[in-house]
């Protein structure tokens, strides 16, 4: 019986590594590195590889050194295109995958969308903050703003200085505004947290980029979301009743 089974065991092994080459002659690979404007590999990126007749599509992310291989395509045409926050979608269309060929496609990914983050995390803090203050001193019982900011407002990440430029200006927003609600009795501050992990950061960045990040807190982990909204808590508490333009960093930062 034991002999049986490893004689089956061989067949099948063999039938494998006959179909695997038989399988890869009719394939071809794609392959290229992610680069930013500087022609930096970006890591982390997420790379769509789409065969424009079959709607074939194969999802990959560039690894650290910012390349990526897509591995066994039917022979046809492609189209290969990745993003990432703060960058505008590179897309390199028409790429032909011959019998046995190798094609490499670089990405260039330039800096776009920096006004809209801005103005996402800018602006409408200001529009927000306005228009709170207008309900405030109508209502005349004073009332409390926590703001949203990050610890990237003040530390410095390869790639995010349109996103550490937003969260600091979310910081100054914070500081001189509440100066300006003294008078109406409110208060106004912000939570900085480092990394917490969810399911919508999951959807934007790699599973390898968030991991990498949690290792470098102190705890060797990110926060989790209910530990950043104990903070936002306790700043709309009566407990900070003194706190106004105040940005509280929640974070496990190594020394």
């Amino acid at each position: 019986m034991r002999s049986a089974l490893n004689q089956l065991r061989m067949l099948v092994c063999l039938a494998v590594w006959i179909a695997l080459p038989a399988m890869a002659q009719d394939r071809g690979t794609i392959r290229g590195t992610v680069l930013d404007e500087s022609g930096a590999a970006v890591p982390g990126a997420p790379v769509s590889v789409s065969n424009v007749n079959t709607g074939l599509n194969q999802n990959l992310t560039s690894a650290e050194d910012g390349r990526y291989e897509a591995l066994y395509l039917p022979v046809g045409t492609y189209t290969v295109a990745t993003t990432k926050p703060g960058f505008k979608r590179a897309t390199v269309t028409g790429v032909h995958v011959e019998v046995n060929g190798v094609v490499t496609v670089d990405l260039k990914l330039m800096v776009g969308g920096v006004d809209q983050s801005v103005e996402v995390s800018a602006a409408s803090v200001m529009r927000a903050t306005r228009a709170a203050l207008r309900y405030f001193r109508g209502a005349g019982h004073g009332g409390v703003i926590v703001n949203n900011a990050s610890v990237l407002g003040w530390r410095a990440q390869h790639s995010q200085s349109h996103y550490a430029a937003a969260k600091a200006g979310v910081m100054a927003l914070t500081r001189c505004s509440a100066i300006e609600a003294v008078e109406f009795g409110v208060r106004i501050n912000a939570v900085s947290p480092s990394i917490a992990r969810h399911e919508f950061l999951e959807k934007t960045s790699s599973t390898e980029l968030l991991d990498r990040l949690s290792s470098d807190e102190a705890f060797g982990r990110a926060a989790e979301p209910w530990e950043i909204a104990a903070t936002i808590a306790f700043l709309a508490s009566e407990y900070s009743s003194y706190l106004t333009g105040e940005v509280i960093s929640v974070s496990s930062q190594r020394a």
